[in-house]
């Protein structure tokens, strides 16, 4: 009997120490999207509407997604340095023709890339479909190994090695739209690129190295630029599509307007 109550104590014990979690992209780049009323618009996947009242601390989150020390680890691995790369680019001068970023920011872009891939919650499922040893764990459990143990093994492969790390800056009114996939591709010049949103007017961006004439110059990385509305549309349409495509999530915004054109661009195809 003794016995059977301590277990039970334990099992409350670890069900307190369960944490909000954000399942995907994390709340600092979220914030990154708020408005002027330290809110963000948001198109809802599952529910097929946009709201207008999210917050970076209430959206993609669920309780006990990942445990604590998982938490833990994703922040001061992955998040906690992703942030600090951000304040860098924040204070660099986008008005030259190419911008200098180091090795060690370099890889710590990727390592936010990879973790972005390995926390999605459709790549979580697939690891742990019937049959998979991952399946015979709890569903956090089967959360936190996926997403520590997914990102160490992205890292050692290499994965996007083949990729050049460069910036495309939004000169248009229409600002970037940000999945909480994070990542999404499109074509540029023949090959694939792949985007991810950073603010409403910049996104780190990836280019295949078959396109390495085209992208260096002078021993440089140039940089991408946007200045027509419609190439900013067809990217935002490229994003909204990835986050529909994975039947989860949202589609975050400053402003309300280029959501419900998004929305209403895809509900007249279904």
């Amino acid at each position: 009997m003794q016995r059977r109550i301590l277990i039970q104590n334990d099992a409350i014990k670890s069900g307190q120490d369960d944490v909000n979690s954000h399942i995907q992209m994390p709340k600092e780049v979220i914030k990154r999207f708020h408005n002027q009323y330290n809110l963000c618009c948001y198109y809802d996947v599952k529910g097929n509407f946009v709201g207008t009242k999210g917050t970076a601390e209430s959206l993609n989150t669920a309780w006990g997604f990942f445990s604590a020390r998982t938490e833990h680890y994703l922040g001061e691995k992955i998040e906690t340095p992703f942030d600090k790369v951000l304040a860098y680019i924040d204070s660099l001068d986008f008005s030259q023709n190419s911008v200098s970023v180091n090795s060690d920011c370099e890889e710590t872009i990727r390592d936010f890339m990879y973790s972005l891939i390995t926390r999605d919650p459709v790549f979580m499922q697939e690891m742990g479909t019937e049959g998979n040893i991952l399946s015979c764990l709890p569903e956090q459990m089967q959360h936190d190994y996926v997403a520590i143990n997914g990102f160490s093994a992205i890292k050692r492969n290499g994965f996007l090695s083949d990729y050049l790390l460069t910036f495309q800056i939004n000169e248009t009114e229409i600002p970037f739209v940000l999945p909480i996939g994070g990542l999404y591709s499109y074509s540029y010049k023949g090959s694939i690129a792949i985007n991810l949103p950073i603010s409403k007017s910049i996104a780190l961006c990836l280019i295949h190295k078959n396109l390495v004439d085209v992208m260096i110059k002078n021993g440089a990385v140039i940089m991408l630029s946007i200045s027509d509305p419609d190439t900013m549309m067809d990217m935002n349409s490229w994003a909204f599509r990835m986050q529909k495509k994975r039947g989860w999530g949202y589609v975050v915004c400053p402003e309300r307007h280029e959501l419900d054109r998004l929305k209403k661009q895809f509900d007249s195809k279904e």
